[in-house]
């Protein structure tokens, strides 16, 4: 609601020092909006890449709150993450006060597993205009998968056996994880010893 400050009734007991009562009403100059709302989490969503699965060396979550925040940083966050990427770091906080949607980038780690970010740090300190701190924390945010495990070879086997006399062998390649665009023996060097 708004506040504002009306001098319009009881006009005649307002007197100058001479006796003369006030006979004209007057409107407030300004109206005060009363705020006592505080702001709220709306999301935390993937943003940059918005699939899940990634091998990104940098991930970005919008945060949008209900209403403009202002104070939001780094340190209000944690990370939550699984695998090796509990060594992923906030890299920055991008808005500014007044906005509603904030950008959270996260230096992804080495490795694999999951990653998010919950606005569960000293909440109370993320206000909106009128001061009011942040309602609650928030952690049901989106989650990445990254994977930056780059595929090895486990193995590979002479399927027709030594010695042979065999002008075509065949070998089966396995790899620790699905691999795509290995089709042809241009992928393969042949040596001979």
């Amino acid at each position: 609601g708004t506040l504002s400050v009306n001098l319009d009734t009881n006009l005649y007991l307002v007197t100058d020092d001479l006796g003369n009562a006030m006979t004209e009403p007057h409107t407030g100059d300004q109206a005060y909006i009363m705020d006592f709302t505080p702001p709220s989490v709306s999301s935390i969503t993937r943003s940059d890449p918005l699939q899940r699965d990634t091998n990104a060396t940098q991930v970005v979550f919008a945060v949008v709150f209900t209403e403009p925040v202002y104070g939001l940083a780094a340190d209000h966050f944690s990370i939550v993450a699984t695998g090796e990427q509990v060594g992923a770091g906030i890299a920055n906080v991008v808005g500014s006060g007044g906005d509603t949607v904030w950008s959270v980038a996260v230096d992804t780690a080495l490795g694999e597993g999951t990653l998010t970010i919950h606005l569960d740090q000293d909440i109370g300190s993320v206000t909106d205009e009128a001061t009011n701190g942040l309602s609650a924390a928030y952690t049901a945010s989106e989650d990445y998968h990254v994977d930056r495990v780059a595929p090895k070879v486990t193995s590979i086997v002479n399927e027709m056996g030594s010695p042979t006399q065999n002008t075509t062998v065949e070998f089966t390649v396995t790899f620790d994880k699905p691999v795509l665009n290995f089709a042809d023996a241009e992928d393969l060097v042949v040596r001979v010893d």
